[in-house]
């Protein structure tokens, strides 16, 4: 028997609908950090929990786990779907909708050692 979770998520509209609904979700319960620059501005949301597995407070994927019980789905089966559309591994559900200048920056810090 096929997955549920992964027969809706493959269906463009079904993931959209998801993703739109799992966005809102994130941006109302996860903290946005605005750094202000010279000749632009930066931002990033946060849950303000270190991504350590030793920190017992933190829990990565809480409110994915939360939609995915609303959709009946499983979340890592969800999570891994979510991973290969946006084309990078996410340590917390943060990173999904954070600014993505951020990792340009942070690529280029540790492949070039440039302290920008």
């Amino acid at each position: 028997m096929p997955d549920k979770t992964r027969t809706d998520l493959e269906q463009i509209l079904k993931f959209q609908k998801f993703m739109k609904y799992y966005i809102v979700l994130l941006q109302n319960n996860l903290q946005k950090i605005e750094v202000r620059g010279h000749s632009h501005n930066l931002f990033y949301y946060t849950f303000d929990q270190a991504h350590d597995l030793r920190n017992l407070s933190w829990q990565p994927f809480k409110l994915l786990s939360d939609i995915c019980k609303k959709y009946e789905y499983d979340p890592l089966i969800a999570r891994d779907l979510i991973e290969e559309r946006i084309n990078r591994r996410l340590e917390g559900e943060c990173q999904t909708i954070d600014n993505q200048s951020r990792y340009y920056r942070k690529g280029l810090i540790n492949n070039f050692r440039a302290d920008l």
